[in-house]
């Protein structure tokens, strides 16, 4: 995955050119429900609520539904379940969500390989992560400590999610990294259930990976550094991933990218 500030400009068009053909190219294989179970089959009991979706829209759906309100049924209260944020699952979550997209834009015709790493730690614009916060984040050696959470302390998934200072101490005042860099994106960008509409989240995302990928080459942690409980559900190590289809675990997607799912990054870390 290249450095986007690295790019030709025939390179960049190219990126953005593919990003929009995916925009507006049905996806090959899924629909997405327009109504819940109960009223999945329309006023008349006979016509499914489906409607077809595009590449690009069905990885904005997909983050979408990962934080909606779980809605439980009739008469029950609804309430919100985080799927992808303030938990482990964070960063493992995010790692498929990439990949699957960059998968579904490979046809045989398709206009694009990898996503390029957009790397917010340039010191270009006032209020974005610095060099130096990527660096501290990198000396976090524990990756999730309890209560797998959103207020964790020392721990590197927490920190580089944006709960924590780069240096791994919580501190509820604190937005910096990923958080700081959505943020500071305002607007859709800012928005959780929405920020994938934003294709800078797709940027902002990869170099998130980049860290990620970086943290576990550099640390080789064991699989029992993830949580096998207590963490938030849909958190836990053996836990699937949600929406994604066929199932798959967060597990899965805790290796080092270039020996496991074939992609290197194009980064000079600080």
């Amino acid at each position: 995955r290249r450095n986007l500030l690295d790019l030709s400009k025939e390179e960049k068009n190219h990126f953005v050119q593919a990003l929009d053909m995916a925009k507006h190219t049905t996806h090959p294989l899924f629909v997405i429900a327009t109504r819940r179970s109960e009223e999945i089959l329309g006023p008349d009991g006979n016509t499914p609520q489906f409607e077809n979706i595009s590449i690009y829209n069905y990885f904005v759906w997909t983050h979408y539904y990962s934080v909606k309100k779980t809605f439980l049924g009739a008469g029950q209260e609804s309430f919100e379940v985080d799927f992808s944020h303030e938990g482990p699952a964070f960063l493992t979550w995010h790692r498929y969500h990439l990949l699957r997209l960059e998968r579904d834009m490979q046809t045989e015709n398709g206009p694009i390989r990898r996503n390029p790493a957009g790397n917010v730690a340039r010191p270009m614009v006032q209020r974005l992560p610095e060099p130096q916060d990527v660096a501290q984040c990198l000396e976090v050696g524990l990756f999730d400590t309890p209560p797998f959470y959103s207020n964790s302390t020392n721990s590197f998934r927490n920190t580089v999610e944006g709960y924590s200072d780069p240096s791994g101490k919580y501190d509820p005042a604190v937005r910096s990294l990923h958080n700081l860099a959505h943020l500071f994106l305002n607007g859709t960008g800012g928005q959780t259930h929405l920020s994938p509409n934003d294709p800078i989240f797709v940027l902002l995302h990869t170099f998130t990976d980049a860290v990620f990928d970086e943290w576990l080459r550099r640390y080789n942690p064991d699989i029992s550094t993830f949580p096998l409980e207590n963490a938030p559900i849909g958190h836990n190590r053996q836990y699937n991933m949600v929406p994604f289809w066929p199932p798959i675990t967060n597990t899965e997607m805790f290796v080092t990218a270039p020996d496991n799912l074939g992609y290197t990054y194009e980064v000079q870390w600080p």
